[in-house]
């Protein structure tokens, strides 16, 4: 659709120059440069060419007055300054052309400028009918033109120069001030009345001329010259105001930049979808494709981004789509896929997956089912508590029945299973330091396990200590039970420990991998407990357990 963006000329500027520095626009698709079109030279200031003084002969001079010297006529040259170059004016100021404010006509007629370049630096200053003073204009044009990248490439070439040298000479005119009053000239002596022969009448006296001051003409307002396209542009750009498409369309072609629509709304777009753009847009992949291939790669201005290669794959993409969709829907059943980024099993995955499964609730009026590693870990999770209830009763029931069997005693299997668990429990403990984690179903299947597999330390150690507390007393009893039963129960419990320790260093499969880590960690720690604390807790409940009947 058609782009609502609105942004600003300066936020224009900035985002060609970024698009351009990250590659996203090609060269010479919008040239913001071209905005600033090449400054005109400064015309070459034509002043009228004195007439030359009219020599008279001496004897003629010397005739018509002979009481005055003939001065020998003298050339007087007038410079005139070259092209792009400010006039001379400015380097002999009065204090009094310093502060006189000057309409834009009589700025560049002072400084034999261009009379539209001097309008339009009165239109930015805010003076379009206004008047200004020399320093005023300085001012403007040190402080607002020149460190402005776009404004200074209007300044003709050496003009800068030239205008350092007037603001130099400006300051120091004003620092200097008016020029002091001249002093009053001495009244000359007046001679005597001259006397007329044989009379006593004076004669007369003639009058001096006296000059005759016509009066100040009156200030007419000069017509401001009317503004171009490019002081349109110019102002667009010193407001800071926001516009859409096609007012930056039009003052951009009034302006003569060659710049198409196309390219201008694609700039649009390219902003619009940095600042404004909704994240939570969603579309098919099918919708997708088909909008690249009939719609963007038709459009000329975003075509060119779309390298050939590429170009070629859309449609390809597109028809091996619709041929893969067979596959996924069928006249009785349908499947969908669905991908997320989550780990397998994690609180993310299992809320992601009880979230999809109540929108499949309201969307799916028949039957469905689901299928995959996330919702089989999320099923194990929520059985998990009355599962390992039930496993844990039945495992140590069952021990606890074949301990009982092989003592005879419905006490000793006590101490024995509580070690074990024991030992289990230490495990989960151990498997969780770090941040690690232990699957479900690892922890059901290593409990198992552990629980068979390492009984039979118990019993081993347990059946010597036994035989020989019937003649030796407690501490003779265990030396005897450690001589007779520590290489065996070393050799099997190292074996259970380091093995599947190794080989869990090796495995790809986190699953298989936890189960020999934790099988490893649950062996080791009931091995300690075995040689360590068994031995103790036997000794403690030695008349508990009648082990001497």
């Amino acid at each position: 659709p058609r782009r609502t963006e609105q942004f600003s000329l300066r936020e224009i500027q900035k985002a060609v120059e970024d698009f351009s520095a990250e590659g996203l626009l090609p060269a010479g698709s919008f040239d913001l440069s071209s905005m600033v079109p090449a400054p005109r030279p400064l015309p070459t200031p034509v002043r009228p060419v004195p007439e030359p003084p009219v020599v008279l002969p001496a004897d003629t001079a010397a005739a018509a007055h002979p009481d005055t010297l003939q001065a020998p006529p003298v050339a007087v040259e007038t410079p005139v300054p070259a092209p792009d170059t400010l006039a001379a004016p400015a380097q002999h100021l009065s204090y009094e052309e310093a502060i006189r404010s000057r309409t834009a006509g009589e700025t560049a007629a002072f400084l034999q400028a261009d009379p539209e370049q001097i309008a339009m630096v009165y239109r930015l200053a805010g003076r379009r009918r206004g008047r200004m003073t020399l320093m005023e204009f300085s001012d403007f044009i040190q402080q607002k033109i020149l460190p402005n990248r776009l404004y200074a490439s209007f300044v003709p070439k050496g003009m800068e120069r030239e205008i350092a040298l007037m603001r130099a000479e400006l300051d120091a005119v004003i620092a200097a001030g008016p020029a002091p009053a001249a002093a009053p000239e001495e009244l000359p002596e007046i001679d005597p009345l001259p006397v007329v022969k044989d009379s006593l009448v004076p004669a007369p006296i003639e009058a001096p001329e006296v000059a005759v001051v016509p009066p100040p003409a009156p200030v007419v307002e000069e017509e401001a010259l009317p503004a171009t396209p490019m002081d349109r542009l110019l102002e667009m750009r010193l407001s800071g105001r926001r516009y859409g498409v096609e007012p930056v369309y039009k003052a951009l072609s009034a302006a003569r930049i060659p710049v198409s629509r196309e390219q201008v709304e694609l700039l649009y777009l390219f902003m619009g979808a940095r600042s404004e753009a909704d994240s939570s847009l969603a579309i098919a992949p099918g919708r997708l494709l088909n909008y690249v291939a009939d719609t963007l790669l038709a459009y000329p201005a975003l075509a060119a981004f779309v390298p050939d290669s590429l170009r070629a794959q859309v449609p390809a993409a597109r028809d091996e789509l619709l041929s893969r969709m067979g596959q996924f829907r069928g006249p009785e059943y349908s499947a969908a896929v669905v991908l997320s980024g989550y780990e397998r099993e994690s609180a993310a995955s299992f809320a992601f997956v009880d979230r999809l499964e109540s929108l499949a609730a309201e969307a799916l009026q028949g039957p469905h089912y689901w299928v995959g590693e996330s919702r089989m870990y999320k099923e194990l999770k929520d059985g998990f508590h009355r599962e390992l209830l039930l496993l844990t009763l039945l495992t140590v029931l069952s021990i606890f029945l074949i301990v009982a069997f092989n003592f005879r005693s419905l006490v000793i299997p006590i101490p024995l299973v509580m070690t074990i668990m024991g030992g289990i429990y230490v495990n989960i403990w151990a498997s969780g330091l770090g941040g690690n984690t232990l699957y479900y179903l690892a922890y059901l299947i290593v409990q198992s396990i552990l629980m068979g597999a390492t009984i039979d330390y118990t019993i081993l150690f347990t059946h010597y200590y036994k035989q020989s507390r019937r003649e030796q007393d407690v501490l003779e009893a265990l030396t005897a039970a450690y001589r007779e039963s520590s290489h065996s129960i070393l050799t099997s419990g190292l074996i259970l420990s380091l093995v599947p320790a190794l080989m869990s260093l090796v495995m790809d499969d986190p699953m298989i991998a936890s189960i020999l880590k934790s099988l490893s960690i649950g062996a080791f720690a009931i091995l300690l407990l075995v040689l360590f604390l068994l031995p103790g807790v036997l000794a403690a409940l030695d008349r508990i357990l009648h082990f001497r009947e």
